[in-house]
């Protein structure tokens, strides 16, 4: 029995995972779609910053891994190949100078369409869902 994406619940395909539950305030609800691997690399290198911010020392895994709602062997995954890209140090979990330049490049263009054609968190306000 599990909670189907209708809402419903009974017997049958359920919705599995971290996939269903949305993200805590201000973070991308996640709800009843993929993330792109973009969106994964954006979430998580936001992440890491985020947590390296607010930290003197490298963030704990699980943490960042909780925050982007992935489970272990999938974050690993996302993890390798941020570090074959040099996003991320190989030696700490700690964004690299590419991985700034990345999510600077990413927020000034990919962020700017966005909002330039409307597509913003506040698009769908006003209209029946």
């Amino acid at each position: 029995m599990g909670i189907r994406f209708d809402g419903s619940t009974g017997p049958g395909p359920a919705i599995r995972g971290s996939a269903w539950r949305p993200g805590p305030a201000g973070r991308n609800d996640v709800a009843g779609r993929r993330r792109s691997e973009l969106e994964l690399a954006v979430a998580i290198l936001r992440a890491i910053n985020e947590e390296a911010s607010s930290r003197r020392c490298e963030p704990p895994r699980t943490r960042i891994q909780s925050m982007v709602y992935l489970n272990w062997a999938v974050f690993h995954e996302h993890l390798e190949r941020l570090r074959d890209q040099g996003l991320i140090s190989a030696d700490a979990l700690r964004v690299t100078d590419r991985g700034h330049e990345f999510l600077h490049a990413y927020q000034a263009h990919v962020e700017g369409v966005i909002e330039r054609f409307g597509f913003g968190t506040g698009w769908t306000k006003g209209r029946d869902r």
